[in-house]
This record gives structure tokens, C-alpha cells and sequence, in this order.
């Protein structure tokens, strides 16, 4: 069981790690319907990007696992319902401790189960990643 010194131990050593890591490239929209479309240049300076809509409470991470290969998770933590957040090197829920990999895959915490996944899509004629959202139920 965490205490309440631990917790505070570890929101501390992961407020360090973000903070020393540079931050990840940002792609803003708006979420309509059950698809989510990307460019291909988001990832120019990184395999990894945020998919970020204002008004909504979880973002997307997109990530280029080649250059006709996409992996999009929903950064929602299946434990606590808490937004996730990204370091190049893993994914943690600040609420509960949790960790993931950068595969979605719970590797401690509380959490059970692993990340939601979008199937992904890419048009290289347009440069476009289609991302299906459609598991959210909007």
C-alpha cells in the first residue's frame, strides 16, 4: 500500500523526469466523428506526437513505429480515468502511480489493464495518418 509520503516521493521524481525532457510535438484539432486525421510531418523532430483537442479531457499519443506504421493510444489511465503523461521513454498516470510503455503496455502500478489502441491508417499520397476513434463512442 502507498503511503502518503511515497506518493509524494513519486509525483516528485516524475515532475523531474518530464521537466528534463524535451517536451513532445503538438498537433491541435478537433475531435468530430469517429476519425481523427494527423500529418505525416508532425513527426519531423520526433516519433512521437500529441494529438490535442481543447476541449477535450485525454489526448492521443501517435506514434511512428515505421513510415507506413502508426500506433495511436488514448492517454486516459484504465485504473483511475486520470490524463496520462508522456516522456520518450514511458507513459505514468500522476493520480495513481501507474506505468506504461510506450506500447501501451501496463508495467506497474495499481493498473491492470493496458492502454486503449486506434487502428491508424496512412495516406502517403496526402501525408495524412487517419486515426479511427470510433472505440470512444463520442
Amino acid at each position: 500500500m502507498w503511503g502518503r509520503h511515497n506518493v509524494r516521493v513519486l509525483l516528485l521524481i516524475g515532475g523531474l523526469v518530464v521537466s528534463c525532457t524535451p517536451s513532445l510535438p503538438v498537433y491541435s484539432l478537433k475531435i468530430s466523428g469517429n476519425t481523427i486525421q494527423v500529418p505525416v510531418s508532425a513527426f519531423e523532430s520526433s516519433n512521437l506526437a500529441l494529438a490535442r483537442d481543447g476541449q477535450a479531457a485525454y489526448d492521443i499519443l501517435v506514434l511512428k513505429k515505421t513510415a507506413l506504421m502508426y500506433d495511436a493510444l488514448f492517454l486516459r489511465c484504465p485504473h483511475d480515468e486520470a490524463a496520462l503523461k508522456v516522456t520518450p521513454e514511458q507513459i505514468g498516470c500522476p493520480q495513481c502511480g501507474s506505468v506504461y510503455d510506450l506500447e501501451g503496455v501496463v508495467k506497474g502500478g495499481p493498473s491492470t489493464k493496458d492502454l486503449l489502441h486506434f487502428p491508424t491508417e496512412v495516406n502517403n499520397n496526402n501525408g495524412i495518418i487517419t486515426i479511427n476513434i470510433q472505440a470512444l463512442k463520442l
